[in-house]
């Protein structure tokens, strides 16, 4: 899937990145590691991203995770994992977060939606 971020509008990344900022409580250590110093870009791959959080806590990993869920649907974060890692601050910060995304819906969600096959009516 290509990177999401540069088709989606303005606003939809300022609500993106404020996003991923107010999940990972604007922790600058969390923010280098998932972005590009140059551009405002995931700066590898998930999956490198995902193996290279392993020396972080594991609330911290989940931190990882869903910031790429948010990003590009390529973290895969776990439900149950989130609930036996997380404390309360984690879990005000995800609602925040997602409240933040929700704002910008549309514009966000659409954006990371697989492509839709057409269905030929011949």
């Amino acid at each position: 899937m290509a990177d999401p971020y540069k088709f989606l509008s303005g606003l939809g990344q300022t609500h993106l990145i404020k996003s991923i900022s107010i999940l990972v409580n604007d922790d600058e250590d969390l923010l280098r590691f998932l972005f590009s110093k140059k551009d405002t870009v995931i700066r590898a791959p998930a999956r490198c991203l995902i193996e290279e959080a392993t020396r972080f806590s594991h609330a911290d990993q989940l931190l990882v995770r869903v910031a790429l869920d948010y990003w590009n649907r390529r973290g895969y974060a776990r439900l149950g994992d989130m609930l036996s890692a997380w404390d309360h601050e984690h879990w005000v910060r995800f609602i925040h977060s997602l409240t933040t995304l929700q704002e910008c819906k549309d514009d966000v969600m659409d954006q990371l939606q697989p492509p839709r096959k057409r269905k030929n009516h011949d």
